[in-house]
């Protein structure tokens, strides 16, 4: 289990490459928090932002004159859609761990996965609901048809994260590349660094690895 290699590749330098570029060299992006992105869509001080299917309720009820398009990918590229979402699990410490994987299993299947993506924009992670967005008509004209596009790019274009119980060491780090690399730091050097200290931090989980 490592980052270095692949976070610090010649296809990852590339596209930090590529995101430094949008803010240093063509600076078509303000160097603004990512949760400021909506608002700055939303108020028309930038032309495009990289959202998901929950920034929906948000971007219709502003008077933004909007569309959608798929992901972006490099030219000759692979197409790969990033996924991610809230996770429900149980403390090996509970007392009712039989209760709580039936509410995790209302969660994640039927009616309550139903609820969870009415409520929430969350799209289910099974394919049932996918089935019923592709033929109900709520979501055929714009905007609703956003989900439907989302629904279509996690059928067919979507990559999972990877597993491993460093995930949060990983983010934090790779988050202050992205912030060090927007400011003008050496995309490889940032990536690399980056890497180093990553790595350094997930030593502490070889024995839970195999």
């Amino acid at each position: 289990m490592k980052s270095a290699g692949y976070i610090d590749s010649p296809k990852s330098v590339q596209a930090f490459e590529f995101y430094s570029d949008l803010f240093n060299k063509l600076k078509v992006s303000p160097k603004i928090k990512r949760e400021e992105s909506i608002d700055y869509f939303t108020s028309g001080k930038v032309a495009m932002f990289l959202g998901a299917n929950h920034n929906l309720p948000k971007l219709k009820e502003s008077s933004i004159n909007f569309g959608v398009a798929l992901h972006p990918y490099f030219k000759g590229g692979k197409v790969a859609t990033p996924t991610g979402a809230w996770n429900v699990g149980i403390s090996k410490y509970s007392e009712k761990k039989e209760a709580a994987a039936e509410f995790i299993k209302f969660l994640t299947y039927g009616e309550g996965a139903k609820i969870m993506f009415t409520v929430g924009g969350t799209l289910p992670a099974h394919t049932d609901i996918l089935d019923e967005i592709e033929k109900d008509p709520t979501y055929a004209e714009f905007p609703n048809k956003v989900i439907r596009i989302a629904a279509k790019e996690s059928r067919e274009t979507a990559i999972p994260r990877p597993k491993s119980p460093g995930y949060l060491e990983w983010e934090s780090n790779i988050n202050q590349a992205f912030e060090d690399i927007k400011n003008g730091s050496d995309p490889k050097q940032a990536l690399e660094g980056a890497a180093v200290i990553i790595d350094k931090q997930l030593e502490k989980y070889k024995g839970a690895v195999k």
